[in-house]
């Protein structure tokens, strides 16, 4: 690469930075100022730090969970770009090139899983320093016999964490499920190696018990929902839509295992049989009322 092009990346990258954080800064500038004016520059930098804290862990664990599992990918066999370049281009982009343009994607990939992921830390940081310094009200709700602090305090903070973790897996499986299709079907010509279909299958079991893990968390939010005419839990929430989550909840931990037992012992029609099951067992909790 030229160095006339690289300055133009660099003056590019400069710009485009420039465009991005210029409002953030200035918003930053602006609340700095008000918090010095009122006599609670403490409380701002508590906020700045914590945001800037769980930006930065976010960042680092997106990426290094992104960059780990394609670690994982590429342990067994790389992709083979003259072969990739001969099946997609017949031969008109060089190996070389194919390469640069592979390593930009994963960069790409590697550098939104970690902005994903930060961005959602960094935005719930009231949410997680509530749940860390939120006390008990002393009073329990009458169906689950919780403390009220851990609906208001602790509940928010680990949904959130939930949701967090889901993404990650999600925005890391699907890119490597390209991946494996692109390496072993498009370019190898044969079937995805098993140890391509045991790796996302760990990763799609884990996404799976993040969100049964979720739709237990379900029945607590109950408590703070309007259904029907009053909030809360009613006689129908009490007696059928608690035990259904639950059911749900536990019904998605077998099929995350199911899915596992699948992929060790290529078993497909296993794998469809769990899929079966949980789509069957939603649309059950979904009907109920």
């Amino acid at each position: 690469m030229s160095k006339l092009r690289v300055r133009v990346f660099v003056a590019l990258g400069l710009v485009l930075g420039a465009w991005i954080l210029h409002r953030p800064l200035v918003e930053l500038g602006v609340d700095a100022l008000w918090f010095e004016a009122i006599g609670f520059s403490q409380v701002f930098r508590t906020q700045l730090f914590a945001r800037v804290g769980l930006w930065l862990a976010g960042l680092v664990l997106g990426s290094g969970f992104a960059f780990v599992n394609l670690a994982m990918a590429t342990r067994e066999a790389n992709i083979e770009f003259g072969r990739a370049s001969r099946v997609l281009t017949e031969g008109q982009l060089p190996s070389t090139r194919m390469r640069g343009l592979f390593r930009l994607a994963v960069a790409g990939w590697m550098g939104v899983v970690g902005l994903a992921c930060a961005g959602l830390l960094s935005g719930g940081w009231l949410t997680l320093l509530s749940a860390i310094h939120g006390g008990e009200f002393g009073e329990v709700d009458p169906v689950f016999g919780l403390d009220l602090g851990f609906h208001i305090f602790q509940l928010p903070a680990i949904q959130l964490l939930r949701h967090a973790a889901a993404v990650l897996l999600f925005l890391t499986a699907a890119p490597l499920a390209g991946f494996y299709l692109f390496r072993d079907v498009l370019v190898g010509a044969r079937a995805v190696t098993p140890r391509a279909a045991r790796h996302l299958a760990a990763l799609g079991g884990l996404w799976l018990l993040v969100v049964s893990f979720g739709w237990y968390l379900d029945r607590y939010e109950l408590l703070r929902e309007l259904r029907g005419a009053v909030w809360g839990v009613g006689y129908a929430d009490e007696h059928v839509a608690i035990p259904a989550l639950f059911v749900l909840a536990l019904i998605g931990v077998v099929c995350a295992l199911g899915l596992q037992v699948a992929a060790w012992r290529a078993r497909s029609s296993l794998a469809l049989a769990s899929g079966a099951l949980l789509a069957l067992a939603w649309l059950g909790c979904s009907a109920a009322p």
